[in-house]
């Protein structure tokens, strides 16, 4: 079994630093405070913006050089790191499940760095989070929690935003697919690969309004396509021009409506601003942007002003969350 190494100092900042949630640098762009809105959902100018946003099940190292070891179990016995179904799965040496899910609660999910090896204690797990569309099932998450070698010793939640609550399932898997989270992305068909989404994230809310790639999307067992999926995090995203560069900030509010109409803008006023019809290249046209200055938009790519609140081949409609 794998030697068990103290948590060093660079392997904390390695789990707990992110990148800024705030869009890129630009004296051309300018953002104010967050909307208040009672009704309306909050978005995120992130796909995935956390230090562990994937693990190879075969153990190949991630874009930040992480990769699975293994699965602990409370008597320290290391198993296989697998998933399957978006659940978290231990197999033994004959490659037969030992536990999934919520028997794993307790156990440690080891990674390492290629020089540091680090336990995430997985420390809860709920399998009970209500789809945010009227068809969906169920989505599961798990609390995934590190110690820190501070003294005295923290634990703490891996996603950035819940850093103190280290026993609040926050983190959804979506497996068999990844994402780009630069250009805002799917990359399907990655069977080898488990994303691991922070729920204050886009990618944590596309799977929660039922568009993972292994939801139920049309009550038939067939899952939202690549291009559903990755209109939906344009959306949350505000990527307007479909670039990657997102026009909003961590936490704005605002009202949104698939075609579909199974996830319905609720609560949206008479005298709401519409926004933007989207598909997986971004906004077909714009008109009162969530946050941002339309001149700055415009800035970046030239969109036709919104005359219209349906739109041919749009999957999701959006309002300003005033």
């Amino acid at each position: 079994m794998l030697s068990r190494l103290a948590l060093p100092l660079a392997a904390t900042a390695l789990l707990a630093s992110a990148c800024a949630a705030a869009p890129a640098a630009d004296d051309a762009l300018e953002f104010r405070d967050t909307y208040e809105c009672g009704t309306c959902p909050p978005n995120s100018p992130s796909t995935n913006d956390f230090r562990v946003p994937e693990l190879s099940r075969s153990g190949v190292p991630n874009a930040d050089d992480i990769y699975a070891v293994g699965l602990r179990d409370t008597n320290g016995t290391l198993h296989t790191f697998d998933a399957v179904d978006d659940e978290f799965v231990a197999r033994d040496a004959n490659g037969a499940i030992v536990a999934s899910g919520g028997d794993l609660v307790g156990w440690d999910l080891v990674v390492s760095d290629g020089v540091n090896t680090i336990d995430i204690h997985i420390r809860a797990h709920d399998a009970e989070i209500d789809s945010k569309a009227d068809n969906g099932d169920p989505i599961s998450a798990y609390a995934l929690a590190f110690d820190t070698e501070e003294v005295p010793i923290e634990t703490l939640n891996l996603c950035p935003e819940f850093r103190d609550e280290p026993d609040r399932p926050t983190v959804t898997l979506i497996v068999g697919e990844r994402y780009d989270a630069e250009d805002k992305l799917v990359i399907a068909n990655q069977p080898d690969w488990v994303t691991l989404a922070c729920e204050d994230e886009a990618l944590f809310k596309m799977k929660h309004m039922n568009y993972g790639p292994n939801d139920d999307f049309d009550g038939l067992g067939v899952p939202a396509t690549v291009a559903q999926r990755q209109a939906t995090i344009k959306m949350i995203t505000a990527d307007y021009c479909g670039t990657g560069y997102s026009f909003t900030a961590q936490g704005t509010h605002v009202h949104w409506e698939n075609h579909s109409r199974h996830i319905p803008a609720v609560g949206l006023p008479d005298d709401a601003k519409f926004e933007a019809a989207w598909t997986a290249d971004g906004a077909l046209c714009l008109g009162t942007p969530r946050i941002a200055d339309p001149d700055d938009v415009a800035l970046m790519c030239d969109l036709p002003l919104c005359d219209a609140l349906s739109y041919p081949g749009a999957e999701w409609y959006t309002w300003d969350g005033e």
